[in-house]
């Protein structure tokens, strides 16, 4: 199981202490101010860099022939992005 965590910590060296290599800690150790529990979201299915996009559209790059020859492809692979991003940030789709 992986659990992500932010901490606030009230100087630096509680946060040295809190980083010690070998310490473990229980739930009892910690006091909980507040939390959410985001949705799992989808891996991206975008084909390499976000440029190669823009550059399709400018018949260059590797997805030159699919933006020729089915550009809306393309166009719902990045809306699928940013719905996917904005499930991570937690906004409205």
């Amino acid at each position: 199981m992986r659990i992500n965590l932010t901490v606030e910590v009230e100087s630096r060296e509680a946060l040295a202490a809190l980083m010690q290599a070998g310490r473990e800690y229980t739930l009892t150790d910690c006091r909980v101010i507040r939390f959410r529990i985001l949705p799992a979201v989808p891996a991206s299915r975008l084909e390499g860099r976000v440029d190669n996009y823009f550059n399709a559209v400018n018949g260059t790059g590797p997805l030159a022939a699919a933006w020729k020859d089915k550009p809306h492809r393309l166009v719902y692979d990045l809306v699928d992005e940013v719905s996917r991003l904005q499930k991570i940030l937690g906004e409205p789709a």
